[in-house]
């Protein structure tokens, strides 16, 4: 089967310039196979010594990222239906790289649900004061997911980052929780509400 690649700016000097190329195959290593005998070296530059993408080399079949195609993990794109609205990105541009990262450290990557999300939220609040965003949810419920399964050592120092602020995503546990105290807007009905 003959089809159309496009080739990158950083590859062209391999195709003597042109942007897009023919080339005949089934398979991306067909495809290569094929490039590689009209444009010799460009197969040495796609792929590293073991055959496998090299890092900054991300490939699609219309429009479609297989970088991790052929028994790897695929980073396929969804529609997120989620409160942690900052993190519902359907085709995250960085998920072939996490993947990347987590299998050449041993990490992982996990999901959790709107409910673990709120829970991280309010364990965090409960536990050290602070009052996160759904993001943050999503980093403890994360963090507790991980020590629950086994895939983090509890006993190992472990840090993460929360950076977002609860107020920014109040209708996420709006339901859950409510004020303890309303108190006119002075320091001094915060100390009379014994809140200091």
């Amino acid at each position: 089967m003959s089809g159309s690649v496009r080739v990158p700016t950083i590859l062209r000097p391999y195709t003597q310039g042109v942007s897009e190329v023919s080339a005949e195959g089934s398979t991306l290593i067909e495809v290569l196979d094929s490039l590689d005998a009209s444009y010799p070296g460009i197969k040495g530059r796609v792929l590293d010594d073991s055959g496998e993408l090299r890092r900054f080399v991300n490939v699609y079949v219309d429009d479609d990222d297989v970088r991790f195609a052929d028994g790897h993990d695929v980073v396929a794109p969804v529609r997120p239906d989620t409160i942690a609205r900052s993190l519902a990105i359907g085709n995250p541009a960085d998920g072939p790289y996490v993947l990347d990262i987590a299998r050449r450290t041993g990490g992982a990557v996990e999901d959790v649900t709107d409910d673990e999300v709120r829970a991280g939220i309010m364990l965090l609040a409960r536990t050290e004061g602070i009052f996160a965003e759904t993001a943050g949810g999503v980093t403890v419920a994360t963090l507790k997911k991980l020590i629950a399964t086994g895939q983090l050592d509890p006993e190992a120092e472990t840090v993460i980052i929360n950076s977002g602020d609860g107020l920014k995503t109040l209708d996420a546990v709006a339901d859950r929780v409510g004020p303890k105290v309303t108190i006119p807007a002075s320091y001094d009905a915060f100390v009379k509400a014994g809140l200091q």
